[in-house]
């Protein structure tokens, strides 16, 4: 099967398999919640290629952080001492 973004889902591996797993499951390196390592969904060889080449052609990151243009939309959330409550409704 051929990998797409229509399918890439399909392409995942288990977290454990994933080569930096340590980054997010070890307690020295900041562990994450159980909720949100239950979300990680790591690419496997071919869903990682496919998404390599497509980056690179497409030349997302040309211009930092994002090609200028490829969002329609800018959202803005002011981060600052106290409003942790209005940043987390922001990111979610």
């Amino acid at each position: 099967m051929k990998v797409g973004f229509d399918n890439i889902r399909d392409f995942t591996i288990p977290l454990e398999q994933f080569t930096m797993s340590w980054r997010f499951m070890e307690e020295n390196f900041d562990k994450m919640p159980d909720l949100h390592l239950e979300q990680l969904k790591p690419l496997n060889e071919d869903a990682s290629e496919f998404l390599w080449k497509f980056i690179q052609g497409n030349k997302l990151h040309e211009d930092a952080p994002f090609k200028k243009g490829l969002f329609r939309n800018l959202d803005k959330a002011e981060v600052r001492e106290g409003n942790q409550k209005e940043v987390k409704r922001w990111l979610f």
